[in-house]
């Protein structure tokens, strides 16, 4: 993925942000790939939001996505995948089976070239 981009990422992830589990977002907060799209939102790449009702709440859809990233932000970050994979290892597992966003912060410094 771009450096640029990942710094930002890094960053953005250990501001503190809430952390959610099973979607890119809901009003609760976000997941970590969650969060890329939100800095991708800030840098101007265009993207279909709608709010869609679930029974645990309501969702963000990017582009119809809200598990994975959209096309829009995998082209815009430059990643290799939809859901985060380096070093053998799904950032949508890690985040989803309770890797905090420092720990998950660690792992983008460590694998920004392979994601």
């Amino acid at each position: 993925m771009r450096e640029d981009i990942a710094r930002r990422w890094i960053a953005d992830l250990e501001s503190g942000p809430p952390q959610v589990k099973g979607v890119l977002t809901n009003e609760k907060g976000d997941c970590c790939l969650g969060r890329l799209c939100k800095l991708a939102l800030q840098d101007g790449v265009r993207m279909s939001l709608r709010q869609v009702g679930e029974p645990e709440g309501t969702v963000t859809e990017y582009d119809g996505e809200y598990q994975l990233l959209p096309y829009a932000v995998q082209d815009w970050a430059g990643t290799a995948t939809a859901d985060g994979v380096a070093d053998g290892k799904v950032m949508t597992t890690l985040n989803d089976k309770g890797a905090s966003f420092a720990d998950l912060a660690k792992f983008i410094r460590k694998h920004w070239q392979e994601l």
